[in-house]
């Protein structure tokens, strides 16, 4: 998109108004795309703005985010998120484009590896799976499921086959956008209380291609989320964002295309990079990785820190019917610092703030008998 843009304004298409890219940068560099930013901007020739909040600016503004958004919400990236439509806002802008989409219409996501893995096991394509796996290990040092998972997908009338393949699909929208899906229940077991743990339905069924998987995301289980959680944040700002990635007729193309050019061996959103091998910088156009926007993991663990006593309480009727007692800090005195840990502390903490803004008049009115 910023390629494109810039692209237009050189042959006249559109007005030549300066071109100008925000992005936020976490102070860890392992999940920081800071990077890839740079040589972007610099190979469009735009303005890149690097956002980079300070501690103190955070925590002022996770009252106002937990308020924007109206719901809670599943990691700590919506934050980095508002920030970067607060600096696009300072510097006079009113419209914005953004990427948002690319991911579920091309396949981007690295939580489709052991999805589309599951698909060629059901279907009893061992050789695609067995290259599929050999190539996700020489990349990523790992199979793309383990032995055990692989065998409850060739046999789907194992128990919790079908369990197994829709957690998978469900870590793509769970805060599960990076490398390797984060699965939060581990953590969250200790501190919510076990009745909210009861067991969920088989029902639904499995995707037999990745085209099938992707118009979930994009219909259901992934996009729709994020389309508000953006909406919520640049209307905040008073900014509008357009997703040019989700322009009808592109969606529409994409989705007549095979499997395969969306998804070839390992190289995510395949047909995007070809379409683009004369354009992109190399470092960008042959990235193999996934981060994903990510905000700094000291923003949760920093703001459960600083409120710990309270937020320690469980004040409203909803945090006492839901968590056990001093759910934050069984989290921040356990020793575990793992991406689902900090996720599960995120979540707590979040749920929180969203019932004392909205709901803390229902414990009064249970009190009474309402």
């Amino acid at each position: 998109i910023v390629y494109i843009a810039e692209e237009l304004r050189r042959e006249g298409e559109v007005p030549a108004y300066d071109h100008e890219v925000f992005g936020y940068i976490p102070p860890e560099e392992d999940i920081s795309e800071e990077p890839y930013m740079r040589d972007a901007a610099a190979t469009a020739g735009a303005k890149l703005t690097l956002v980079a909040p300070d501690q103190e600016a955070v925590r002022s503004a996770i009252p106002m985010v937990v308020a924007a958004q109206d719901e809670p919400f599943g990691t700590s990236s919506i934050l980095a998120q508002y920030f970067v439509f607060d600096r696009a806002r300072r510097s006079g802008l009113k419209v914005m484009l953004d990427g948002q989409g690319a991911d579920e219409i091309l396949a981007g996501y690295h939580g489709y590896f052991p999805v589309v893995a599951g698909m060629q096991l059901r279907r009893g394509d061992l050789r695609s799976f067995a290259t599929f796996s050999r190539l996700h290990q020489s990349e990523f040092g790992r199979r793309p499921m383990s032995w055990a998972s692989a065998a409850a997908q060739l046999v789907l009338g194992l128990p919790g086959a079908a369990r197994a393949a829709r957690w998978a699909r469900s870590r793509l929208v769970s805060g599960s956008h990076g490398r390797w899906p984060v699965n939060p229940i581990g953590p969250l077991s200790q501190v919510v209380r076990p009745e909210l743990f009861a067991a969920t339905s088989n029902e639904a069924s499995l995707p037999s291609t990745l085209n099938d998987l992707l118009r979930e995301q994009v219909s259901t289980t992934s996009l729709p989320a994020l389309l508000r959680f953006e909406d919520r944040n640049s209307m905040a700002h008073s900014i509008e964002g357009r997703v040019p990635f989700l322009d009808h007729r592109l969606v529409e193309y994409c989705f007549s295309l095979p499997d395969t050019l969306k998804l070839s061996g390992i190289k995510t959103k395949y047909v995007l990079r070809k379409s683009m091998a004369s354009s992109l910088p190399q470092s960008v156009l042959e990235r193999k990785d996934k981060i994903g926007f990510r905000a700094s993991r000291s923003v949760t663990w920093d703001y459960a820190a600083s409120g710990r006593h309270s937020l320690d309480e469980n004040q409203t009727h909803w945090e006492k019917l839901w968590l056990r007692e001093n759910p934050v800090s069984s989290l921040l005195d356990s020793p575990d610092r793992s991406d689902a840990a900090e996720n599960a502390l995120w979540r707590i903490v979040n749920l929180k703030l969203w019932l004392r803004q909205f709901w803390a008049s229902e414990a009064a009115d249970s009190g009474s008998g309402r």
